[in-house]
């Protein structure tokens, strides 16, 4: 839920490798055979691509009915 209310232009380096490093911890506990590991993992960048073009197309979206908007042209 973070990734989809945060704008994906404040995600540092820093938060990237603290989220990396957690990452490796989960695979750690779960107990994952290599094989596993590397499956979780392009799942995951798999869907953390889908959410940043969901994001990326709600922002267009957004930026579309501002600019199109009647309430806009009747606020002022």
């Amino acid at each position: 839920m973070e990734l989809m209310v945060r704008d994906m232009g404040q995600l540092t380096h820093i938060e990237c490798s603290v989220k990396r490093a957690k990452w490796t911890q989960v695979l750690e506990v779960l107990k994952l055979s290599p094989t596993q590991q590397e499956q979780l993992m392009a799942n995951r960048k798999e869907h953390l691509n889908k959410l940043r073009k969901v994001y990326q197309e709600r922002q267009e979206l957004n930026m579309q009915v501002g600019v199109c908007s009647p309430l806009k042209a009747v606020r002022g």
